[in-house]
């Protein structure tokens, strides 16, 4: 097998060969492999390496993937996204290795476990979690424990590629994400002796600052949570307004729209029909640091005219799951029996067992309570950015790992949407999903003034990511899609007008119906088209 992978990988090694000299730092790592390993070949990077250093490090790479289980084809792939990463790794910098050539999982093995036609020794989950672990430890001895005193891995949250730090490029580019923090927050000292709600630290990831509740709260502390969280849910609710986190509400909006699109489509080839023919315009925006951008005075005005005098009703109950935890139920709503109601069907929803059908408390809470209980939260929160023991407060925003802050940053981004775009045309459709948007509308003048909005600076903060802005026709400043419109884990054909959820290998396996051959390879099909028109 190593012939063949050779004589398909030299012109890899080649090119690899003339490329080594350019680098400036020492490349040096240990063939430590398994029992029989050989001895230690260090490589220079600041220098050439020869050939045979080249080979053994190849050798040592097949020797630690499956037997014929990735292919030549597959298994080439992974090499060369390993020496490209290594020889074009350069300090303060990631290597970044693409997390598909880690988990290809295109091989006779899965398509027959997904066809049901041929058995295997060993269930396909298994074989590829073995195979990452394997490649994982390869790169951590041969490379990370050699080549590196203290080395640091990242995973995106996509899952679409690794990057490993050393020592100085981590600290480097910590920094510079903890000084963005500090100047999108609004970073300050705290006042000595002030009233302290919750402590929290900032995060050691090198990507986006998330910060950590250290502080030990209270089961009292902990219930006022659940119970303004379960108040913010049913203030929303009774103002008719969109529920937190609902992306399956947002697609079947979206499949709605796309459903009566389709039934103009056929008043129209009626002969005798006068209603023009229109085709779809699609466009896709993120916001730009959603949760620093929150402006407090404006969430507190967003908050009264949501709660207004609104009187709540919040209950509680508990069920057991099938492992016999105990779990407790929160909700909120204008009456006693709706918010019981909403109670059990939560409690159904989640499969509890011996739950509760009466609650165990009900109490009353005032709107202007959970304003003025919210705002002393945020006005509470102190931050340790380093470990001289010196609190810091921040002057605006919400931070991410607060307990209530995707519920009010939805809240603040509907105020946003009621005050810009107060009545939107019926021929358009205007999805949100936390801080990313989707527009699909008859109108391309609509989209265009709607991304217009979104990008241009207003008092609210929101502004949308120029980068990730994406437009299924010509826009100035804006990158133009392809065919197919990849929105918070769904495909949406922006021709053929369907919407697919995209699906990973390891999904599609755990499925709860077999995918025919067929069916399976229509998809990959799928997404392997949206691949080549994203890049």
């Amino acid at each position: 097998m190593f012939v063949v992978l050779w004589s398909i990988c030299e012109p890899i090694v080649s090119q690899i060969l003339q490329n080594v000299t350019r680098n400036r730092f020492l490349l040096a790592f240990f063939a430590e492999a398994e029992e029989s390993g050989p001895p230690p070949l260090p490589i220079f990077r600041n220098g050439a390496a020869n050939e045979q250093q080249l080979r053994t490090f190849l050798e040592e790479t097949v020797s630690v993937l499956p037997r014929g289980f990735l292919g030549v084809k597959n298994t080439r792939d992974i090499l060369d996204a390993i020496f490209h990463a290594l020889t074009t790794w350069s300090p303060n910098k990631a290597l970044c290795i693409p997390m598909f050539c880690l988990n290809i999982l295109e091989c006779d093995a899965c398509r027959a476990l997904r066809s049901r036609r041929t058995m295997i020794s060993q269930p396909v989950s298994e074989l590829q979690r073995h195979l990452v672990v394997n490649i994982a430890r390869f790169l951590t001895k041969f490379i990370l424990a050699n080549l590196l005193d203290f080395a640091f891995i990242y995973s995106a949250t996509n899952k679409s590629h690794y990057q490993f730090y050393d020592r100085k490029g981590f600290k480097f580019w910590r920094g510079i994400e903890k000084r963005k923090f500090i100047r999108d927050y609004d970073v300050k000292i705290a006042a000595p002796y002030s009233e302290i709600s919750s402590k929290f630290i900032v995060g050691s990831t090198p990507c986006r600052t998330i910060v950590q509740n250290v502080s030990q709260l209270t089961s009292a502390h902990k219930n006022e949570l659940r119970v303004l969280a379960a108040c913010l849910d049913g203030h929303v609710k009774a103002a008719g307004l969109k529920p937190v986190g609902a992306l399956t509400f947002e697609i079947r909006r979206l499949k709605r729209f796309l459903k009566g699109y389709a039934l103009r489509c056929q008043l129209i080839r009626k002969p005798g029909s006068k209603a023009p023919s229109k085709r779809l315009y699609f466009a896709k925006a993120d916001i730009s640091n959603c949760f620093a951008a929150i402006d407090r005075k404006i969430l507190k005005n967003a908050l009264r005219k949501l709660v207004k005098d609104r009187v709540m009703t919040a209950v509680y109950g508990y069920g057991k799951t099938d492992d016999f935890k105990r779990v407790r139920i929160d909700r909120a709503a204008p009456t006693y029996e709706t918010a019981v109601e909403s109670m059990l069907q939560a409690m159904k929803r989640k499969c509890l067992r011996e739950f509760t059908k009466v609650p165990v408390k009900v109490q009353e809470v005032k709107g202007s309570e959970v304003v003025e209980a919210i705002m002393n939260l945020l006005a509470g929160i102190r931050l340790s950015l380093d470990s001289s023991g010196r609190l810091y407060t921040m002057g605006k925003g919400v931070p991410q790992g607060f307990e209530l802050s995707c519920r009010l940053a939805h809240i603040y981004l509907l105020f946003f949407e009621h005050m810009s775009w107060k009545r939107l045309s019926t021929l358009t459709c205007l999805l949100r999903y936390v801080d990313d948007y989707l527009i699909c509308s008859y109108s391309r003048m609509e989209v265009r003034k709607i991304l217009e909005t979104l990008q241009k600076p207003n008092v609210f903060g929101i502004s949308a990511r120029a980068s990730k802005c994406q437009a299924s026709f010509r826009i100035p400043n804006v990158q133009r899609a392809g065919r197919y419109l990849k929105w918070c884990g769904w495909l949406i054909d922006t021709k053929r007008y369907k919407v697919f959820q995209q699906r990973s290998d390891a999904q599609l396996i755990r499925a709860t119906r077999c995918f025919s051959k067929m069916e399976y390879a229509r998809r990959r099909i799928l997404l392997r088209q949206w691949d080549g028109n994203s890049s």
